[in-house]
């Protein structure tokens, strides 16, 4: 973490797990082209000034499994911003 003048700047690494279970039709069956799983790295940076917080990360496909295949996703950004009371 470094502190320039009431500027914070936090950076950020990690890993994002999701994973879904197969859709169940009314009469029990399984659907074949759903669920599955994600595995994402994580990188970003959040800046903090005096009550204001703002932050940007992108997610990068490590390892998937959607929809059997069928499914790729791709890489992802989020950016926020944020004020604290």
């Amino acid at each position: 973490m470094k502190t320039l003048e009431n500027l914070t700047l936090m950076p950020n690494l990690g890993v994002t797990l999701e994973n879904s279970a197969r859709d169940v039709d009314i009469d029990g069956k399984r659907n074949p082209n759903t669920g599955g799983y994600v595995t994402m790295g994580t990188v970003g940076v959040e800046a903090c000034w005096k009550k204001i917080l703002a932050g940007f990360n992108a997610q990068i496909p490590l390892a998937q499994n959607l929809s059997d295949g069928q499914i790729r996703a791709n890489s992802r950004a989020m950016v926020h911003l944020t004020w604290m009371f």
